[in-house]
């Protein structure tokens, strides 16, 4: 009865070392039994988890090889949170997983506060135990079962659009203290925007912007299931997009 899924992960990445091999990026979805005490049942909770380790890129002059880092993780459990249908949010944590580097290591939190895991960079002495080869290799692990119950849930499969998408970018000024995970949040909230995918490509704090503020740029892609969205179409979702934001952060386009 595991209480944990991460030494599954390390040792199938122990392996991948020792038959030579440069990168790894592995997941489990497996049950995990936390303990009630000495005279009480464990608790049985679904967990997913997740490993990368080595080098990120194809090695070639134009992208050359650098090894995995703590955005890497960070960004791969964003992007499955979007998937699954919310996004969440990360904070600073004083009471990390032994296993992880404290200095690199954080909490994945639901919108209200509720704590959905954890991820951060596998602690040396961690690696040791496991005879893994030197270089950083990070980890996350969520409450699967957590997820489903705030509603992410199961979505339906939706077909692929024939129709051609159409991208959109935004430069935002707002205060530099606001997180930008709470305006991907706010714009994925309303439901009834072709929206298909979002990028933050762009953060920009400097002389031409007042004290106290940022800019962060997003591109936009809207795309229909039915139809070839029109330039006016598009400008309306934009327009959508900017208001909500205005009036919920005070945000305004840069200029």
């Amino acid at each position: 009865m595991r209480p944990l899924l991460a030494p599954s992960l390390l040792n199938a990445l122990k392996v991948n070392q020792s038959h030579g091999q440069p990168r790894t990026a592995l997941f489990e979805l497996g049950r995990v039994f936390l303990s009630n005490g000495l005279d009480r049942q464990p608790e049985e909770r679904e967990t997913i988890a997740g490993l990368l380790s080595g080098v990120m890129g194809p090695g070639t002059w134009l992208e050359p090889s650098r090894p995995v880092d703590f955005w890497d993780i960070k960004g791969l459990v964003e992007s499955l949170c979007l998937t699954l249908g919310g996004p969440a949010e990360f904070k600073i944590i004083t009471d990390p997983p032994p296993w992880y580097d404290p200095a690199e290591a954080a909490g994945v939190f639901w919108a209200d506060g509720a704590r959905l895991g954890h991820l951060g960079r596998l602690a040396k002495k961690a690696a040791q135990a496991f005879s893994l080869k030197e270089g950083a290799t990070y980890l996350f692990e969520l409450d699967a079962e957590l997820i489903l119950e705030r509603g992410w849930g199961r979505r339906p499969f939706t077909g692929w659009s024939k129709f051609p998408s159409a991208d959109r970018d935004l430069a935002l000024v707002l205060d530099e203290d606001r997180p930008a995970g709470d305006i991907v949040a706010a714009i994925f909230e309303d439901r009834n925007l072709p929206l298909v995918d979002l990028l933050l490509f762009d953060l920009y704090q400097g002389n031409q912007l007042p004290a106290g503020k940022k800019s962060l740029a997003f591109r936009l892609t809207f795309q229909s299931p039915d139809k070839t969205l029109t330039d006016d179409e598009v400008g309306e979702f934009c327009g959508r997009v900017t208001e909500l934001l205005a009036r919920r952060f005070g945000a305004v386009l840069r200029s």
